[in-house]
């Protein structure tokens, strides 16, 4: 007797698997073959493979590490360009009420007695002499502030007709970073951000 060409199809479960005979290949009766079959039918199992190994962990957790990094670093970056900007449109927005102030009197906000002198303070700091002046004629609803909180804006006003108001920007590369400046005759350092009487 010849032996059958067998092709099993079986699924990765471990399934009772029946192979495929060729019967042209027999050249004995069909009993026989039906013993055959029968004979033939056999149970595969498949080992499926459970987990990750150690080596496989470690490189996702690695990848998951820098991918957090990096977008740790964005958002920073993010943060700060969005505190920047609010920076320099507080600046305009003072420059603005400046402007109209100066329309009226024909001269800074500073000492009222003395309009031709110079006068330079933080805006939000205890001399609020030019905040109360701006907020309380209707300039401004309120007098801005740093959206960092330990640091605040500048106005030197240098004569009646010049001013000149600071900030500090936190992003290196934003291309309207100038000095460092030390406004009111070096009484405050470190800022980078300028805006002027036109």
């Amino acid at each position: 007797m010849f032996l059958p060409k067998i092709s099993a199809k079986c699924k990765v479960q471990s399934v009772k698997c029946k192979p495929t005979i060729h019967n042209s290949l027999f050249s004995t009766s069909g009993e026989n073959i039906r013993r055959a079959k029968q004979e033939l039918i056999f149970t595969i199992h498949f080992k499926v493979k459970q987990g990750f190994t150690l080596i496989e962990l470690l490189i996702a957790i690695t990848i998951i590490a820098i991918l957090i990094a990096v977008g740790t670093i964005s958002w920073t970056k993010a943060q700060e360009k969005a505190r920047d900007g609010k920076r320099k449109s507080d600046l305009k927005t003072t420059q603005q009420a400046l402007e109209d102030y100066y329309r009226v009197k024909l001269y800074y906000p500073g000492d009222p007695d003395w309009p031709n002198s110079n006068w330079c303070a933080v805006i939000n700091g205890s001399n609020t002499q030019v905040k109360d002046t701006l907020v309380s004629n209707g300039y401004l609803q309120q007098m801005p502030a740093d959206p960092d909180l330990s640091n605040d804006y500048v106005y030197d006003k240098k004569d009646r007709n010049k001013y000149e108001l600071y900030a500090k920007l936190e992003n290196t590369n934003d291309p309207d970073r100038t000095g460092p400046y030390s406004p009111c005759n070096g009484a405050y350092s470190g800022y980078n951000f300028m805006v002027t009487s036109p």
